[in-house]
């Protein structure tokens, strides 16, 4: 397997290469000729020296969850805000239907975002729910 090294990154050479010129060559990674012609340089003992000295990026943090994730975090972890969240649902039909019709919840999502404001749930919280959800 051959590599080449694009904007800090280690890309490895594909199965099939589309060139410059819009032709494609099939088993394009088993050509060594080839994967030098077109920038594929880098071996394998280089790209693991590279790796070592380039440890992948930790993973974006989690913003979606499953809302069994949810309760069973909050009543892990923050039961005041299950037992707030189960008023609300009590007494608010908009938030039944909005919680009765997502199967995950994003919160990145309006909807989202404002019931967890009507509720008084701050950025922290939701901060240390999704953190909990990673442990």
């Amino acid at each position: 397997m051959q590599y080449k090294i694009e904007n800090d990154e280690l890309i490895p050479a594909p199965v099939n290469f589309v060139t410059p010129d819009g032709k494609t060559i099939c088993n394009f990674n088993l050509s060594p000729e080839l994967m030098d012609r077109y920038g594929y340089t880098v071996t394998e003992a280089e790209a693991e020296e590279w790796r070592e000295t380039h440890p992948a990026p930790p993973p974006p943090p989690r913003t979606v969850c499953t809302k069994y994730e949810l309760v069973s975090v909050l009543s892990a972890h923050f039961p005041e805000l299950l037992a707030e969240l189960r008023q609300a649902y009590a007494a608010s039909p908009d938030l039944q239907f909005y919680w009765n019709s997502v199967n995950d919840l994003d919160r990145a999502n309006a909807d989202f975002q404002r019931f967890a404001q009507t509720l008084g749930i701050s950025e922290a919280q939701i901060d240390a729910i999704f953190a909990a959800l990673e442990a």
